[in-house]
């Protein structure tokens, strides 16, 4: 994702973790390539889904990693560059496949457990990384509604 690097970012369920690494070698060739972890991450149980994106905060492009978490129900937000976690969208239903909108700073969240779509607003946690919040304002990502009426998956048979 960045020019000059050589950077791969993997989901591992044991340890429940976002592991970045160096690549190194030929992954055409059996012998030489290899992989170099540089950071681990803590996340919650399941890892399921990752995107990453760019985005242009006070003049400093950050690379950013969302990761959901089927198992934990939750969104994670990791700084790659840095290799920490900056924000985390607790409590989902049962969030899998997503997709961001970079121009609006959302996430539409496929919410497998009550069959909806979350909209998510990545604002607070901007807001935050710009300092344009108070101090006792939340900095997480909120829930700003869904599409569907929320129907639990027992309840579909």
């Amino acid at each position: 994702p960045r020019p000059g690097r050589h950077q791969v970012y993997l989901l591992a369920r044991s340890p429940s973790a976002l592991i970045i690494a160096d690549r190194r070698g030929d992954f055409g060739s059996r012998t030489g390539p290899g992989l170099i972890p540089t950071g681990i991450i803590d996340l919650g149980t399941g890892p399921s889904r990752m995107a990453v994106e760019r985005f242009e905060v006070d003049g400093e492009e950050l690379l950013l990693g969302f990761v959901t978490s089927f198992d934990s129900r939750d969104l994670y937000v990791v700084d790659l560059d840095r290799g920490e976690l900056l924000s985390v969208a607790a409590g989902l239903s049962g969030p899998f496949d997503f997709l961001i909108d970079k121009a609006r700073r959302r996430i539409y969240l496929v919410d497998y457990h009550t069959s909806v779509i979350s909209f998510i607003d990545l604002e607070p946690m901007f807001g935050c990384l710009e300092g344009n919040l108070a101090i006792d304002d939340e900095c997480t990502p909120t829930v700003l509604g869904t599409i569907g009426v929320p129907n639990a998956l027992e309840g579909l048979r």
